[in-house]
């Protein structure tokens, strides 16, 4: 499936909004880390530990919000490739969708 593909089928399984994000701390002049703050605090799973260590190694910090089912609810998907993110994303989908 190519990146077209995946982000029509994201747009599909996803009820309300979705939104993607890349390197967004560079518009405010601050550290991937800082600037995703919780979700890079180390006492936090949402991003295992050796994903951040690659995200900050890469320096590129690729974000997906996921609201599949209501306004409140979503997910948050962080890798430093595009195309790994939506695939993350996707299997998120589908598993909500069952």
């Amino acid at each position: 499936m190519n990146l077209t593909d995946k982000i029509q089928e994201i747009n599909r399984l996803c009820n309300f909004e979705w939104s993607l994000e890349v390197n967004t701390h560079k518009s405010f002049h601050s550290s991937i880390e800082d600037h995703n703050f919780p979700h890079f605090n180390s006492g936090n799973d949402t991003i295992p530990i050796e994903l951040q260590k690659e995200i900050l190694n890469k320096e590129i910090c690729v974000c997906l919000s996921l609201y599949p089912s209501n306004s409140v609810g979503c997910y948050f998907v962080y890798h430093y490739d595009l195309d790994k993110a939506l695939d993350k994303a996707l299997k998120i989908l589908s598993n909500e969708s069952i």
